[in-house]
């Protein structure tokens, strides 16, 4: 759900801190308009941080602005990813084909991006989580046959080869800054920010954003609910002493301490809407689904595309999860393999 605006992304390379340049990259389906690409300029070249989607619009912004600013493409040695969504690492092969760099992204993010297109295992993995949410079959096959596509409505996804694959807490060293590699699962199973307490600069990718919610849900290749890991990162961060923060959509955020608020007092909120619909009948996270976003708008259940109603029954069930830990009263039943909620009054 967007939070405010979409941000202009046909503005020019912007230098945010020393040797660090925000490229706007716009996607002309993209619900938030478009997503940053960072270039971070080091003793060997550049470092990029995440590479936009392999879309035309974006294609063409990255070469302009990389023209621009007179950095050839083999100036690039390495393409850092932050997660592997295709509007972040989608554009990531053609730019490492043009620059002769490298791909480094979390081990635990290479199987999700092809995810669930990388083998039959994995196609039934995702029908049996489905099911046990309560997908009704006609759903389940639609998005199938969109995930088989690699098409998320507004980017192509690809699979991903990386030349390294990460653990967390390493650091790239860049000039004045020295970069740990936060592994923070979440958004998604292997998701990385960059942070140097030194500097005081924080690029977040999309576990804080300013212009939207991030998704932060249960998903068949996390094998616990990252929602209290969130959460707990967001407290965390906001003890941080932080000058810089960068999102992987939007302008930077200013208030950070006040973004992290928000965020938190809206997956309150999204907890508390899913409380108000439990009955003592039960139900499942996919039906608590359909009427949370039930509610009229460019955003409602009916017009949702099948990968995002699958964001939203994920997100939806992690704070059910919550709810059964928390809550003596709501109760969490499986039958058939079928998970369901209630509420014992």
């Amino acid at each position: 759900m967007t939070d405010r605006s979409p941000t202009d992304y046909t503005i020019p390379p912007e230098e945010l801190a020393p040797g660090l340049w925000r490229l706007p990259l716009p996607i002309h389906r993209h619900s938030l308009g478009g997503a940053n690409a960072y270039l971070i300029r080091d003793a060997d070249g550049f470092l990029l941080f995440d590479s936009g989607a392999d879309v035309e619009e974006c294609v063409a912004a990255m070469r302009a602005h990389l023209d621009s600013l007179g950095v050839p493409f083999d100036a690039i040695h390495t393409i850092l990813l932050s997660h592997g969504h295709g509007d972040h690492a989608g554009q990531a092969r053609r730019v490492a084909g043009l620059a002769g760099a490298r791909i480094v992204c979390h081990a635990a993010e290479v199987r999700f991006v092809g995810y669930p297109n990388g083998s039959d295992d994995d196609r039934r993995d995702l029908v049996t989580w489905m099911q046990r949410q309560g997908y009704p079959r006609e759903d389940i096959t639609t998005l199938l046959e969109t995930a088989a596509t690699s098409e998320r409505g507004d980017r192509r996804d690809i699979l991903l080869h990386p030349d390294a694959q990460l653990a967390g807490g390493e650091v790239f060293a860049a000039g004045p800054y020295r970069f740990e590699a936060l592994w923070i699962p979440g958004h998604t199973p292997g998701h990385l920010c960059l942070y140097d307490g030194r500097q005081r600069i924080l690029l977040t990718g999309d576990h804080i954003l300013e212009i939207v919610t991030p998704n932060v849900g249960l998903h068949p290749l996390l094998k616990e609910n990252p929602l209290p890991g969130y959460l707990g990162s967001l407290r965390r961060l906001a003890d941080a002493e932080l000058d810089t923060v960068l999102p992987g959509h939007g302008p930077r955020i200013e208030d950070f301490r006040g973004r992290i608020h928000d965020i938190a007092s809206r997956h309150a909120d999204r907890r508390e809407q899913a409380l108000a619909r439990l009955t003592p009948t039960p139900q499942t996270a996919y039906a608590l689904a359909a009427q949370v976003w039930s509610r009229p708008g460019r955003r409602n259940w009916a017009s949702l595309h099948p990968y995002l109603r699958r964001n939203a029954v994920g997100m939806l069930a992690a704070h059910l999860e919550l709810l059964a830990e928390d809550h003596p009263e709501v109760k969490r039943v499986e039958d058939g393999g079928i998970v369901q909620y209630r509420l014992d009054r």
